[in-house]
């Protein structure tokens, strides 16, 4: 059987019941599957209203554990991941070692964060070894305990896109090492502030965003300086 690319588009917002269908229904073909691309395309006349407990879950996505040769999974709905955690991404990584291209909600969560943290990195670069590109909101609080931490790294990263992931100040350098250890190769770095701000008007979401994204900047600038 032919390998298949599947890709979903919609104009009105996923529900996390319509992606856990949508997966399921993939299921009879879990062997010869190796793209899934689920999208919503917002109507930007359109305003957003998502109700905040409707969030994507480790259940939602539970079919996919089982697509063993999937390279490219991207999900990009305007919806909470903060049901997704280290446990869920562990599961994932050593379910689905194919990986390329992992994105998980980097285009904009709603009010809510992923429980993920930089474990899921590690987890990802550990056992999906061909992995390109990484989509992915984690926590950075616990930075600093990764600093005298050994880690392996993955050659094969060379674009991560962090979502609206904060990080602080103090946290720059600590980040940089971190990453320019765990992908040596990595290139790009996005950064894409909450979209539940972007409809706010308040200055001070716009300047609190504006500042985070300078920082991701100076992460980056200082991984390039670590690796040469």
């Amino acid at each position: 059987m032919a390998n298949k690319n599947l890709q979903h588009w919609s104009s009105s917002p996923f529900t996390p019941d319509d992606i856990h269908q949508i997966l399921t229904s993939l299921l009879p073909c879990q062997f010869t599957i190796k793209h899934i691309n689920i999208q919503w395309w917002l109507d930007p006349d359109r305003g957003i209203n998502l109700d905040d407990s409707d969030y994507i879950s480790g259940i939602t996505l539970a079919p996919l554990l089982e697509f063993s040769h999937l390279e490219n999974f991207e999900l990009s709905t305007l919806s909470s991941f903060h049901g997704i955690d280290d446990t869920f991404i562990s599961k994932l990584a050593l379910s689905c070692p194919n990986l390329v291209h992992l994105d998980l909600g980097s285009r904009g969560v709603v009010n809510f964060p992923m429980n993920t943290t930089l474990a899921s990195l590690v987890m990802l670069a550990n056992h999906c070894r061909l992995l390109q590109n990484i989509g992915l909101y984690f926590d950075c609080c616990t930075i600093q305990s990764w600093i005298t931490k050994d880690i392996q790294c993955n050659n094969a990263t060379t674009h991560l896109s962090v979502g609206c992931s904060t990080i602080q100040t103090s946290d720059i350098n600590t980040m940089a090492k971190f990453l320019s250890r765990l992908f040596p190769n990595l290139t790009r770095i996005d950064f894409r502030r909450n979209s539940n701000d972007a409809d706010s008007d308040d200055e001070s979401s716009d300047e609190n965003s504006e500042q985070v994204h300078r920082r991701w900047d100076l992460v980056f600038t200082k991984v390039k300086s670590y690796r040469d």
